[in-house]
């Protein structure tokens, strides 16, 4: 019997999200594995008071990220602990996806393609010490380790970011 190799791999990918009503922006983050490597950002946003589009924001980010990265990729798992994003991809409740989140839950849908996504919830803030709740806990840091570096933004509007001592 002959098996069917798929050409490929997929990537896990954890997310976080900051709102900083005070500096008046959104700090998203995110780090990923796959057999290709790792990849790990952060990203300084306009200011928006609503915590589920920061969330969705860091997973389009991660997922713009890791395709660039690493196209020939053939899934994303992707762990968040927003819940509310991560309903958007679990399409087997047949409920309808929260209004806020549908452009960005869209735009995922469109750059990843044929590529299959899997969600799934990470509760926040227990201190666990298993992978998932570690991996939580470090992209968390890494969206308050933002705070302390600069960001600006070009002549188009654009928030350039900062990653590994560059601005992007």
């Amino acid at each position: 019997m002959k098996m069917n190799k798929q050409v490929g791999d997929f990537i896990t990918i954890y997310t976080d999200a900051s709102v900083r009503p005070k500096s008046k922006c959104t700090q998203v983050a995110w780090r990923g594995k796959c057999s290709f490597g790792t990849i790990q950002g952060f990203k300084v946003l306009p200011y928006d008071n609503r915590v589920a589009r920061a969330e969705m924001n860091a997973i389009l980010c991660a997922v713009e990220d890791a395709l660039a990265k690493h196209p020939t990729l053939i899934g994303l798992f992707i762990n968040s602990d927003s819940l509310q994003c991560v309903q958007c991809f679990w399409t087997f409740l047949n409920k309808p996806i929260h209004k806020d989140l549908v452009d960005l839950y869209s735009r995922i849908l469109k750059i990843t393609g044929k590529r299959w996504i899997r969600a799934k919830h990470v509760k926040a803030h227990t201190g666990g010490g298993d992978i998932r709740s570690y991996m939580n806990r470090s992209v968390d840091q890494l969206t308050r380790v933002m705070v302390s570096y600069p960001f600006t933004e070009n002549r188009h509007g654009d928030v350039l970011w900062y990653e590994e001592g560059h601005y992007k």
